[in-house]
């Protein structure tokens, strides 16, 4: 699922020959990473048949070339459930875009943190 969403193969290694064919074949079917884990996440759900209260744990990074940090989205919920997208930056104010629907590392952490506090109430069955 993960090399057809992302439009080719998963490869830990590349030879200098095939990089242009590469790049060629990401520009016809350019993703951002968020987009990545969302795609994933609901081909899973439709092509895997998992039940409502498996726990899924997506994520996908992009290590950047002309930016000085990567790009990376993670989804984690349960198969039945909805979730949240965040964007983290460490300087929400200097990225060169979206910036102001991102958070730092250090507000994430408060939002995953109650998150987490949520999710324990909701499964305990009050």
């Amino acid at each position: 699922i993960g090399e057809s969403v992302a439009n080719g193969s998963l490869l830990p290694v590349l030879k200098r020959r095939d990089e242009g064919e590469l790049v060629v074949s990401a520009h016809m079917n350019p993703m951002f990473v968020e987009d990545i884990v969302r795609e994933i996440a609901s081909r899973l759900l439709k092509e895997m048949g998992i039940r409502d209260d498996t726990i899924v744990s997506i994520s996908s990074e992009s290590y950047e070339s002309i930016h000085p940090h990567n790009a990376y989205a993670q989804i984690e919920s349960t198969a039945g459930a909805d979730g949240l997208m965040i964007e983290v930056h460490p300087e929400p104010n200097h990225a060169l875009s979206d910036g102001r629907q991102q958070v730092t590392f250090a507000q994430f952490e408060k939002i995953y943190r109650k998150a987490i506090e949520i999710r324990k109430t909701m499964n305990s069955g009050l």
